[in-house]
């Protein structure tokens, strides 16, 4: 891709144009007929032509010089990151440590959506969880320095297990703040990894900003679970992977919390492709993120009531770059109720043989859904875990 000036060429007349997307998502450009600078986002057609490109937006068409994203400093950052080459990056940083999960179609829910239904099985990543990817890319992106006072996160359990397995493989401890309704089960899955619990809060939000204080008092490295560039990217490579394998997905399926995750694969996706529609799936009880979207700003202190989706309940940070990321780059909102979680859990268990967790539940859920167009597609659901304690898994059984 060529950035920089070009000789000016004269475009048509502006037309009106239809909204897509394109790999420059991200990009810082200018519009050549006041100098203006703005961002390419997944509203704009653009057509590229050298070092030019065109975008047609909802109004009028545009002629736009393509700059570099380093121009960006740190008191005016990009809205986008490059997630083509941090994802890249990530992937080749935590390939040794990680296992590339199975990308599997399953002929149960292929029928069910009338067409070929894949599941990517981060149920089987290490500590049950894809939250392994985001923890580690963000603890190697450290230099040695950083780490020296201590490894710090706060968790409702699946990234405190990942950053205490992190942790482990660059030759630290961590300390993991947990709030006071978190998964017992999944606090214990932290303390066997050998990380030092720390109980505050009764809403992962407070507990996340006590937590980030705290190692911010002391010099320690703070690892957040969803709203920070190496977590995202880590989680990107799942994406990658999923490419890789069968090629650009027609729709993928993916649970949404904070939206680190969403983030990290519809930013891969959609910078190689603008064929994937991606699908973010909520549980009804708590989708703070889904209900932001809808008010146009994030509005992390919303209600939620309890959920089996524990992993994606709850607050989320008021400055979450996610927001935006999801804002833009996620195409359609998803919610479950509890019945439709638990009965996607059946039956997945009772199909395939293996544990999830309820956040894996919602995205399943979302198969056969009646507001996706599923026939004769390709469609990829992110089983994004297995940590479910004996006593919600007997309930879901039940």
């Amino acid at each position: 891709m060529a950035t920089g000036s070009s000789k000016f060429m004269p475009f048509p007349s502006p037309v009106k144009g239809e909204h897509s997307f394109s790999s420059y998502c991200g990009f810082r450009v200018k519009r050549t007929t006041d100098g203006h600078k703005t961002q390419v986002t997944h509203q704009d057609k653009i057509r590229n032509s050298g070092s030019w490109i065109k975008i047609d937006n909802l109004e009028c068409t545009y002629r736009l010089e393509l700059l570099e994203l380093g121009t960006w400093n740190s008191q005016s950052p990009p809205r986008f990151m490059d997630f083509l080459t941090e994802i890249e990056t990530a992937h080749r940083r935590i390939s040794p440590h990680i296992r590339r999960t199975y990308l599997e179609r399953s002929e149960n829910l292929s029928s069910i959506a009338g067409g070929d239904v894949f599941l990517k099985l981060e149920n089987l990543q290490h500590t049950g969880a894809f939250k392994a990817r985001g923890a580690l890319n963000k603890l190697l992106s450290f230099d040695r320095q950083s780490l020296e006072k201590g490894v710090i996160t706060a968790s409702t359990g699946n990234h405190g297990a990942a950053v205490s397995f992190g942790a482990n493989i660059v030759g630290n401890k961590a300390t993991v703040y947990v709030s006071r309704i978190a998964s017992p089960s999944k606090v214990a899955a932290i303390k066997r990894l050998g990380a030092e619990i720390v109980e505050f809060g009764d809403d992962c939000v407070e507990t996340e900003n006590h937590a980030r204080a705290e190692a911010e008092r002391i010099g320690a490295a703070y690892v957040p679970p969803y709203n920070d560039p190496d977590v995202i990217a880590g989680q990107g490579t799942i994406a990658k992977e999923i490419v890789e394998d069968i090629g650009v997905p027609d729709k993928i399926l993916v649970s949404l919390g904070g939206g680190g995750l969403i983030s990290g694969i519809a930013g891969y996706l959609k910078a190689v492709s603008d064929k994937c529609e991606v699908v973010a799936c909520s549980a009804a009880n708590s989708c703070v993120m889904m209900q932001s979207i809808g008010l146009g700003k994030l509005v992390g202190d919303l209600p939620s009531l309890p959920t089996i989706s524990d992993g994606t309940s709850g607050g989320i940070e008021n400055d979450s770059i996610t927001f935006d990321y999801c804002r833009d780059l996620v195409d359609r909102y998803l919610s479950f109720t509890e019945e439709e979680i638990h009965l996607a859990m059946r039956d997945f268990i009772d199909v395939h043989h293996m544990l999830i967790e309820g956040a894996a539940g919602v995205a399943l859920a979302g198969i056969g859904s009646k507001e996706l167009d599923q026939k004769g597609k390709t469609t990829v659901v992110v089983v994004c875990g297995a940590n479910i304690g004996t006593e919600t898994l007997a309930g879901v059984l039940a």
